[in-house]
């Protein structure tokens, strides 16, 4: 039976998982942690060479129990807000990954906002969100800061 293979390479490991679209109850997974890095307080860190082993490994072992020739099609989501530079001439890694929670640049991030640098930067993206969603700008609810979700949460 035809599969569709779903990878989520979370913030604190990766499951990747066979769904059968026959039978949705039916699914295999394998999931893998990864190393947190707090190098400051404040900081969070990622080994992104650790982060594609894990990936790799889980997708391995789901592949080997449904059979290669069961997989239709391959997904993908990641964290999005997080962030590595990989050497194009090696496929290495230059460092850690910087993870959304980090708040290394939250100052900078108030200083752009209260230069008025917000509006600038949530121009284009929610112009595109609007057209797309029929939505105003004003209710597209993108944020500046990707950890401001979070900050407005926890209240600071």
């Amino acid at each position: 039976m035809p599969c569709v293979v779903a990878i989520d390479a979370g913030t604190t490991g990766v499951r990747s998982r066979a769904i059968f679209p026959g039978d949705p109850a039916a699914t295999v997974s394998s999931y893998h942690e990864f190393t947190q890095h707090y190098p400051q307080p404040g900081w969070v860190e990622h080994d992104a060479s650790e982060i594609w082993t894990a990936i790799c490994a889980t997708l391995v072992e789901v592949v080997e129990r449904v059979g290669a020739a069961a997989v239709a099609a391959i997904g993908i989501t990641n964290q999005r807000e997080t962030v590595v530079a990989w050497r194009r001439s090696t496929g290495e890694p230059y460092g850690n990954a910087i993870v959304w929670q980090d708040r290394r640049t939250a100052a900078r991030c108030d200083a752009l906002a209260a230069a008025g640098a917000l509006d600038r930067r949530r121009r284009p993206a929610v112009g595109w969100t609007a057209r797309r969603s029929g939505r105003s700008e004003s209710s597209s609810g993108l944020r500046f800061d990707p950890a401001e979700t979070e900050r407005s949460r926890s209240g600071r």
